[in-house]
């Protein structure tokens, strides 16, 4: 079994290229796509100017890739966008940093897990919630779960759940899980309606005949990159 190790431990590769295959689109056409397409596509809510959803991306896509936090992310991008929305919400600032970044991180997470020398390893996987007095009912009630990772019940509870989620997948064995005990019968509870399906790690593209054409060059290299 051979390991890809990267030099930066701040830089994890698979959750970078991930999130850089996200196109930006604006909320209007990302409103048209199938759920299986959103999972490709970037937007953000009530955005309706395009370069201002790549700015937000570009600013995603360097704490990503940098490692950097909250604070550098909400400096480059909350004045532009507090004004686009007309108030002041640096909550809902901090839910799309803290989703994206996630969501980057279980998207790197759920490519490595697939690889086929790790699933012949391990192919069990374990749902693993952070437990404390901000944990969901649902992540509380999904924690511990442990199945197959080729089992359906991954496909729509795969995290991230809901907003600002921080359950993971971990990896085990079959002895592992034997241990531990696979479970029988999964909890049925769903997701939130926005979340009912796993990071997509296929290729999607926007039809880009309906970006402004100003714009037009600057998604394709975005796309391109």
């Amino acid at each position: 079994m051979s390991w890809r190790v990267t030099p930066d431990p701040r830089q994890f590769t698979e959750a970078v290229e991930w999130f850089r295959r996200r196109v930006p689109v604006t909320e209007a056409e990302f409103e048209r796509l199938s759920m299986r397409a959103r999972s490709r596509a970037f937007n953000v809510s009530e955005i309706m100017q395009l370069d201002l959803t790549l700015e937000v991306w570009e600013a995603l896509d360097h704490a990503i890739a940098h490692g950097t936090g909250y604070r550098e992310f909400a400096t480059a991008v909350s004045e532009r966008l507090q004004t686009a929305w007309g108030r002041q919400d640096s909550g809902r600032i901090e839910v799309i940093f803290r989703t994206n970044v996630q969501s980057a991180y279980a998207a790197g997470r759920l490519k490595q897990m697939s690889d086929p020398a790790v699933l012949a390893a391990r192919p069990y996987w374990l749902y693993d919630a952070v437990l404390d007095d901000r944990t969901t009912d649902m992540c509380r009630e999904y924690n511990g779960t442990v199945l197959l990772a080729d089992d359906p019940w991954w496909h729509s509870r795969y995290p991230p759940n809901h907003w600002k989620c921080r359950s993971g997948v971990r990896t085990l064995t079959r002895a592992a899980a034997e241990r531990r005990g696979v479970t029988a019968v999964a909890p049925a509870t769903e997701p939130d309606a926005d979340f009912r399906t796993r990071p997509s790690l296929e290729d999607w593209q926007p039809d880009l005949r309906k970006y402004p054409p100003e714009l037009r060059d600057l998604a394709r290299a975005r796309i391109r990159r």
